[in-house]
């Protein structure tokens, strides 16, 4: 399965299906390349992507990351800049980025940066990168006040989605991926299965999605910030459990949120929370906020990057399938948020 994105000036392919790093021709436009990956997945799967850039003819070499949201920090950013140099990468060759979203987030974020920018092509290994993140250009890394505060858009030159690699994931790992595919059945599609259990066509449908809005709105100032629903309170929760909390579970509290607030506003269709709650815990998802560190969420909330001042651009559910943007005081939103906690 293929999906074209044209977006920034840039047209791109995303290559999906079982087994799909092995397919010949993918990295044959390459001279060098620099898979940048970390240490649970270079153990399972580095050996193949390896393999495979070999039979390329491509020279590769790689960069070993601890796994984890610390991979989005300045030093482990100059890690990267550091094996990249070692590896002479330049205009002609490429950066891999090997993994899920944080090692797309950041091996992405040092090839825009490296040398004015460098080739970058997403081999993502979860399900929330491959349905997600890995298509639109967001590359960030976090600063100590917030996540994702310094980044960029900085699209791929190519997307090779080999969903054969889901079968080594955590199960919590794939409920977490099914709050992205939820959320765009949520905002655009209206379904909220998550998936008939052919992962595949799964990611398909959802990157299909995805790919929509970016070619839409590149750069993030319309209708693709509906993409954001449920992430403004999903990343104050993960900031304030300091990362312990998996980006898909604050995603589906923050929407399970989000629609509770919009129907106590009468923005909201009466219903719609129900209905999406029910779909949320049918994947696993939670979506009651608890144990909140109230001063931590409320710091993280004050800086999150959609913030202008003293408003954020607030997405919540018109009704299932049809989101809507609206600027919202951020306090008042934080309020809102901490009102629902127990």
């Amino acid at each position: 399965m293929r999906i074209s994105v044209n977006a920034d000036n840039r047209e791109y392919s995303v290559q999906i299906g079982p087994g799909m790093i092995k397919e010949e021709g993918l990295f044959t436009g390459f001279r060098n390349a620099a898979v940048v990956t970390d240490e649970t997945v270079a153990k399972l799967h580095l050996d193949t992507l390896m393999a495979a850039l070999e039979r390329a003819k491509v020279r590769a070499s790689s960069i070993i990351l601890p796994p984890g949201e610390e991979i989005k920090s300045r030093d482990r950013l100059f890690d990267i800049y550091s094996g990249l140099a070692d590896s002479l990468i330049g205009p002609s060759d490429a950066v891999i980025a090997f993994g899920g979203g944080t090692v797309g987030d950041a091996a992405g974020f040092a090839a825009a940066t490296y040398r004015r920018g460098v080739p970058l092509v997403h081999c993502p290994t979860t399900l929330l990168a491959q349905a997600d993140s890995s298509i639109g250009g967001k590359v960030a890394i976090d600063h100590p006040r917030g996540k994702n505060l310094i980044g960029a858009f900085y699209q791929p030159v190519l997307v090779v989605t080999d969903t054969a690699l889901l079968s080594t994931l955590p199960k919590e790992h794939l409920s977490s991926g099914m709050a992205e595919v939820i959320k765009c059945g949520a905002i655009s599609s209206g379904d909220l299965s998550a998936g008939d259990g052919d992962l595949a066509h799964t990611v398909y449908r959802t990157a299909m999605i995805k790919a929509g809005y970016v070619q839409a709105d590149p750069r993030d100032t319309g209708i693709r910030r509906e993409l954001n629903f449920g992430h403004t309170i999903g990343h104050a929760l993960e900031r304030a459990s300091g990362f312990a909390l998996l980006h898909g579970f604050g995603v589906s509290m923050g929407m399970a949120a989000m629609a509770r607030i919009g129907q106590d506003m009468g923005l909201t269709e009466p219903g719609t929370a129900e209905r999406l709650i029910s779909a949320l815990c049918a994947a696993g998802l939670p979506t009651q906020m608890e144990n909140v560190d109230r001063d931590a969420f409320r710091a993280a909330m004050l800086m999150d990057k959609k913030g202008d001042g003293e408003t954020v651009n607030a997405v919540f559910l018109k009704r299932i399938g049809q989101a809507a943007v609206a600027a919202m005081p951020i306090g008042e939103l934080c309020d809102r948020a901490l009102g629902l906690c127990r």
